[in-house]
C-alpha cells in the first residue's frame, strides 16, 4: 500500500514537472537570412580597444538586416523580418573571458516581422533591441575551417515586444533574439582591436523566443523540489524495506 502511494505521488510530481515547463519553451520564431544579408565588424582605429558592428545594408545613416521567419507553436506564422539600426551606433567591447563581447548602442534598434499568421496578414511583431553580448567560439568540428558567432549566446531577454498580430502570445511583452552569423574564415575579431580592419559574416539561422514568466519559472521550481523530497522519501523506504527482508 505504501509503494502504491509512493508511485502515485512519484507519478504526480512528474506531472506536475510537465505542467509547470512555460509553454514559451514549445513556442519561438526561426529567421533566415538571405544572399548577402551580412553582419560587418570594423576596428575603432589605432590606440582603441573597441569594434564597430553594422547590422546589414546601410543607406545613408540607415542600416538594414533583412530575411524570412518561419514561427512554430502559438507562433506558427511565415514571413519577413527588418532589423532597422544607425550607422556607426552599435560598438563591442572585449571582456574578461575570451571570445566575450559587451555590446553598447547609441541609437533605438528596431525590429519589424511582417507576413501571415492565423488566417491574417499584415504586422506581425514591433519591438525594440537591446543587443547584450557576442561571443565568437569555434564552429562544428567539419573541416570547414568556420567561426560562429551569436548575440545573446548567454539567452537574455532583449527584447521588448511593442505590437503585431503575434504580441499577445508574448505574456510578459519580452523576448530573446538570438542572432547567428557565420565568418568565412577562421579569424578571431579581437584581430581587429587597434586597427582599421574589417571581417564580414552571414547571417545564418537565428531565432526569437518568449522569455517564461517569473510565476512560470516559480512554479518549475516548486515541482523540482518536490520531486527530490519524494525520490529522498522513496529511497528511505526501499532501503527499510531491504532490511526488513
Amino acid at each position: 500500500m505504501q509503494r502504491k502511494w509512493v508511485t502515485g505521488l512519484t507519478l504526480t510530481a512528474f506531472l506536475m514537472l510537465a505542467v509547470s515547463l512555460p509553454l514559451a519553451a514549445q513556442s519561438g520564431i526561426s529567421l533566415e537570412g538571405g544572399p548577402g544579408q551580412i553582419v560587418t565588424f570594423t576596428g575603432q582605429g589605432h590606440g582603441t580597444s573597441t569594434v564597430g558592428v553594422t547590422l546589414g545594408t546601410c543607406s545613408g545613416q540607415q542600416c538594414n538586416l533583412t530575411g524570412m521567419e518561419t514561427g512554430y507553436g502559438s507562433l506558427s506564422s511565415s514571413g519577413n523580418f527588418d532589423i532597422t539600426s544607425t550607422a556607426g551606433s552599435i560598438t563591442l567591447a572585449n571582456t574578461s573571458t575570451a571570445g566575450l563581447y559587451s555590446v553598447t548602442s547609441t541609437a533605438p534598434i528596431n525590429f519589424n516581422l511582417t507576413g501571415s499568421a492565423n488566417g491574417q496578414s499584415g504586422t506581425l511583431l514591433t519591438g525594440s533591441l537591446n543587443l547584450v553580448n557576442f561571443y565568437q567560439q569555434p564552429g562544428p568540428a567539419n573541416g570547414s575551417g568556420s567561426m560562429v558567432g551569436s548575440f545573446n549566446a548567454n539567452m537574455q531577454a532583449n527584447m521588448t515586444v511593442t505590437g503585431g498580430l503575434l504580441a499577445s502570445a508574448f505574456s510578459n511583452a519580452q523576448a530573446v533574439l538570438q542572432l547567428n552569423v557565420q565568418f568565412a574564415a577562421p579569424i578571431a575579431i579581437s584581430t581587429l582591436e587597434g586597427t582599421n580592419g574589417s571581417l564580414v559574416a552571414q547571417l545564418i539561422s537565428s531565432s526569437i523566443t518568449p522569455t517564461p514568466e517569473p510565476s512560470s519559472l516559480l512554479l518549475f521550481g516548486s515541482g523540482l523540489l518536490m520531486l527530490g523530497g519524494v525520490l529522498r522519501r522513496r529511497m528511505r523506504f526501499q532501503r527499510g524495506m531491504k532490511v526488513v527482508s
